[in-house]
């Protein structure tokens, strides 16, 4: 990919949730998954670019963090790592 990409100010403080010991570098490729993505929103399709997310609000920088757990079309997203849901007691209540 090749293109001319102008640099951009912001106005104000940006909020960045990353990792030490550098939370502004790019993410590593070899975190991409089969398809050269990273399993984020914004990722590029064609797993081109890498992408660094940043917001102007705190809380911003920390829901975007969890948009990949949203429920799609009135579905939960299936559990990732391994994990497995929870059983719920008979009270309905999540157990803790």
């Amino acid at each position: 990919m090749s293109c001319e990409l102008e640099a951009a100010q912001p106005e104000g403080v940006l909020y960045r949730l990353g990792r030490q010991p550098d939370p502004w570098a790019w993410p590593d490729w070899t975190y991409a998954g089969e398809l050269g993505t990273f399993d984020n929103r914004y990722d590029d399709p064609r797993g081109e670019y890498r992408v660094l997310y940043a917001s102007s609000e705190r809380l911003a920088r920390f829901l975007e963090t969890l948009a990949r757990f949203r429920r799609v079309r009135g579905r939960h997203p299936r559990p990732r790592m391994g994990t497995r849901p929870r059983p719920r007691p008979p009270g309905g209540e999540a157990s803790k």
